[in-house]
């Protein structure tokens, strides 16, 4: 599949600029971990690192 559309979308505070085939679905993960970030910093002292690392294994969790 080739990717042709090219979006920027913000994470945390951090702007990206990605190329992709399916836009929307790209800007709806990136709210899924935009959220999921901030959870964690809302409820613990987590540096942005650490909030980038627990969303991934929480999302990888929901996964498995």
């Amino acid at each position: 599949m080739t990717k042709t559309e090219k979006i920027s979308l913000s994470i945390y505070g951090t702007t990206y600029t990605l190329i992709t085939d399916n836009a929307a679905q790209l800007r709806e993960s990136a709210k899924t971990v935009e959220d999921t970030m901030t959870a964690f910093s809302t409820k613990s002292s987590f540096s942005r690192e650490d909030c980038a690392v627990m969303a991934a294994l929480s999302l990888a969790d929901d996964i498995n």
